[in-house]
């Protein structure tokens, strides 16, 4: 999906960009908070312009259409991916409506349905049609289950690099 930068002028270039919704529970708003951090801070993640829509950091605007409508357009239309992040209480109420879209939209557009499991969430708390897709396990304690969740946002089928240069403190000298 290509964009142009917000609040770049006219003419300005044209930005590939990944759009990722991430559905999850309110009792879990604040690990999809994190997550959210995660993605976009990563260095593959700047270097793909990614975005994680999320509806507790400025993904509904007050004052427009419903929440509803808002959210059926990020899914429908503007994301690229669709994650749903399972935490505690496993998926419900609204989250549920939105891993329905989220899995229409997978299957009528190809694009990327990542389940993400909290660390002791059962495979068997996603909805039956959602345990077809291969999830991740707990990317916000293991950097290896967040390097596969990048990969699949991304489709770069390349490993993605999380962080610059980790060990600044052992930069050769001259």
């Amino acid at each position: 999906m290509e964009r142009t930068e917000p609040g770049a002028g006219e003419g300005a270039p044209v930005v590939a960009r990944t759009i990722v919704f991430l559905s999850h529970s309110g009792v879990d708003a604040e690990a999809a908070r994190e997550l959210k951090r995660r993605l976009e801070e990563s260095v593959s993640g700047r270097e793909a312009g990614l975005r994680v829509w999320l509806d507790v950091e400025g993904g509904l605007l007050p004052g427009a259409v419903g929440w509803q409508a808002q959210i059926e357009e990020a899914i429908e239309k503007t994301s690229t991916a669709f994650a749903v992040y399972v935490g505690s209480r496993g998926v419900v109420n609204w989250v549920d409506n939105e891993v329905r879209l989220g899995l229409s939209r997978a299957t009528r557009d190809k694009i990327p349905f990542i389940p993400i499991l909290a660390k002791e969430t059962p495979s068997a708390a996603l909805p039956p049609f959602a345990r077809q897709y291969q999830a991740v396990r707990d990317p916000l304690n293991d950097a290896g289950e967040l390097s596969k969740l990048i990969v699949a946002i991304l489709r770069t089928g390349e490993p993605p690099v999380i962080v610059d240069e980790p060990f600044v403190g052992l930069r050769a000298m001259t």
